[in-house]
């Protein structure tokens, strides 16, 4: 979802203080092709379907964002950037990054007219990454483990009782909402690297140790850099189609190292 669109923090703010929902032109124009073609709908029809269902997984990170502001006041203790730092950036892309799972059961509870969105609605989110497919589970223990997170900053934690109720309930609706083009997309929850006219995302927490780990994703193109060789293979293929040059690898590496300096990479072979 957050090639899509995002969701950053009043807690955790972009450059000059921006925080609110970031939709990327680029990718609603995409996704929104995609459902043309799957579900047979007019433009105007898809770009609608998009903007509904990226925007209703947006707001649950909006509604948990207040609820943790809630929890903060009423407990006395800066809860929201602890479980940021100790369980959202390590659980991302694991079964265990219940606020995902929440955020897309949200999206799959949508109500579509039309049987082939729901269809692809469905089929979207169930070939999303880990804990962004695990939308099925029950609801309640989802939000007790959530709670639970965000309160002890662990990942194995949960908070049964009538308090899990609380995530993400608040109706305020005033959230900022921005549409940006690729080159200023905030990359809040990875690290983004434009490099020699590609634009490398890596997720700090990918599961997937192919071809490295971490590696590279360039969605555009739909390619993965290894970022111990500088190797480029198209997906889904896994075919080796290109190479960085030693100083170019250098450059991207350096780059990620700047933005994320706690994560460690591959070390290089040449």
């Amino acid at each position: 979802m957050d090639v899509f669109a995002l969701y950053m923090s009043f807690h955790q703010p972009a450059t000059g203080g921006r925080w609110g929902i970031f939709y990327r032109a680029e990718g609603i124009r995409r996704l929104t092709l995609l459902l043309m073609c799957k579900a047979g709908l007019a433009w105007h029809e898809a770009e609608t379907v998009v903007w509904k269902l990226l925007r209703t997984h947006e707001r649950f990170h909006f509604r948990f964002d207040l609820s943790s502001l809630h929890d903060e006041l009423l407990l006395k203790n800066p809860l929201y950037n602890a479980y940021t730092r100790q369980v959202y950036q390590r659980a991302i892309l694991t079964p265990d990054c219940f606020e995902e799972s929440l955020a897309n059961r949200a999206v799959v509870s949508l109500r579509f007219d039309v049987p082939a969105v729901r269809q692809f609605v469905r089929e979207f989110l169930e070939n999303s990454p880990p804990g962004y497919r695990d939308f099925d589970r029950d609801s309640e223990l989802m939000r007790e483990c959530l709670l639970g997170q965000l309160r002890t900053a662990s990942i194995a934690a949960r908070t049964p009782g009538p308090e899990r109720e609380w995530v993400a309930d608040s109706t305020r609706r005033r959230c900022p909402e921005y549409l940006i083009r690729a080159s200023s997309f905030p990359s809040g929850k990875f690290i983004k690297c434009k490099h020699g006219g590609r634009i490398w995302i890596v997720h700090p927490n990918d599961p997937d140790a192919w071809p490295s780990q971490p590696h590279g994703h360039e969605y555009e193109r739909r390619e993965k850099l290894n970022l111990s060789t500088g190797e480029i293979f198209s997906l889904p293929s896994r075919q080796l189609t290109g190479r960085l040059r030693p100083r170019d690898l250098d450059d991207v590496r350096t780059e990620i190292g700047r933005r994320r300096p706690s994560l460690a990479l591959p070390p290089v072979v040449v």
